[in-house]
């Protein structure tokens, strides 16, 4: 993994919880909650492995996973979560009951 593709990855990480806060639900589960947020991570780290054209190596598309997914739980738990932003978005996009 280039220096590059590992500030791309820190980058989508970095916005990924924006993202995972639109498809996942306040009312879900903890767990449930974790696997969304685990499974678009991996998705999201092979998507940019792919894109990169590393795909053909495993060791850069769990890199790229493992990037993605570090950086999503740091600015999830240090910024978004702390602002709000997050949960705003979970409520704004949750159907209303």
């Amino acid at each position: 993994m280039t220096e590059f593709q590992a500030l791309w990855s820190a980058f989508l990480g970095a916005v990924l919880p924006l993202l995972i806060a639109v498809i996942q639900q306040p009312q879900w589960s903890r767990q449930a909650r974790t696997i969304v947020a685990v499974v678009v991570c991996a998705i999201a780290g092979a998507v940019q492995a792919y894109l990169d054209g590393k795909l053909a190596s495993g060791v850069n598309v769990v890199s790229a996973i493992m990037v993605v997914t570090m950086a999503a739980l740091t600015f999830y738990r240090n910024v978004w979560k702390p602002l709000g932003a997050t949960s705003a978005i979970e409520r704004a996009t949750s159907p209303h009951q």
